[in-house]
């Protein structure tokens, strides 16, 4: 009879999952990076992103642009400690022996030396290239000038980092933060939701997590193989993310855990919950993407949320 009530109420946990306008921490990150008045139009056209960066366009051709945003030090509750950068932002590759993607964002630091009034027009027909393997750098030359930025890896932001780092972000990832392209049809949502990262603060956020993880814990045991006797890892589920995948204005839930593999070792599963069901979907290992880029993108004519390659909103459909 418990264990009856127990499943009762998980359901009802689950089906209430995420009927909240947000599941972010209750405190509130500004940026001077976030677009101000935004249109009503283009949140309509870009309904998963909660901000969007403010990106001045130099090279819109090959989407090169500036920002200037307030970078967060730190995830703890509390922590707002931040200063302002001069970001180069590149959502593209620009070069062309490399795989071009439109789901790309990386961001370089501008050093104030070189932010004079010749800086823009310089960045105009530039030749970017990559220095450097594990740690690079990007050297911009024109004419007889060349500069070197170095990369802000930690906004590149990557799914599932490990909290014992702290790194810059742009609102302690407590909003789905998104660069909008030039051509206004696709969104890299730059840093995501997750809404558990900062730990459950009041009885509701640890209810809606005890629910997320009592489903994955059922259904990762049943991959466990049969001839050990060893358990799931769920530690990783707390560090997902809260995003509209099927588009029905409720917020479903990407995360992942590891389970024991036949050979002695883990494999990760990334997985989707969607809100007001009770199974997960298997985000295909063929979905993945490079780790310094950022998992999520939105196509605008698709009204699509993609993980990847893969279109995870067509992936949804039909699910229960």
């Amino acid at each position: 009879m418990n264990h009856q009530r127990t499943l009762i109420i998980s359901w009802l946990l689950l089906f209430a999952l995420f009927f909240v306008p947000s599941l972010s921490m209750g405190q509130a990150f500004d940026n001077v990076g976030f677009r101000k008045n935004v249109p009503p139009e283009l949140r309509q056209k870009f309904p998963v992103c909660d901000e969007f960066l403010d990106v001045k366009w130099i090279d819109p051709e090959r989407y090169i642009g500036l920002a200037r945003v307030t970078s967060y030090q730190g995830d703890k509750q509390g922590d707002k400690q931040g200063g302002v950068d001069e970001l180069l932002v590149l959502s593209k590759r620009w070069l062309s022996d490399r795989t071009i993607t439109t789901h790309t964002f990386i961001a370089f630091y501008v050093d104030e030396e070189y932010l004079d009034k010749n800086f823009e027009p310089f960045l105009h027909g530039a030749k970017f290239t990559l220095k450097g393997a594990s740690e690079i750098s990007l050297v911009i030359t024109k004419g007889g000038r060349r500069i070197e930025l170095l990369p802000i890896m930690e906004f590149s932001n990557r799914l599932f980092r490990d909290p014992e780092f702290p790194v810059q972000t742009f609102s302690a990832n407590t909003k789905n933060v998104c660069l909008i392209h030039p051509k206004e049809d696709v969104a890299i949502i730059v840093e995501d939701k997750q809404p558990f990262f900062h730990g459950m603060p009041d009885e509701g956020s640890r209810q809606r997590y005890g629910a997320i993880l009592n489903v994955a814990h059922k259904e990762c045991e049943e991959f466990v193989p049969k001839n050990t006797e060893r358990h799931c890892e769920m530690k990783l589920v707390e560090y997902g993310t809260s995003i509209d995948v099927d588009g029905d204005g409720k917020e479903d839930y990407v995360s992942r855990f590891a389970q024991p593999a036949v050979d002695g070792g883990w494999e990760t599963r990334e997985f989707v919950l969607i809100s007001g069901t009770s199974h997960l979907l298997y985000i295909p290992r063929t979905c993945s993407y490079r780790m310094e880029y950022v998992p999520f993108s939105y196509n605008a004519e698709e009204q699509s949320l993609y993980y990847g390659r893969c279109n995870l909103t067509q992936m949804s459909k039909g699910v229960r």
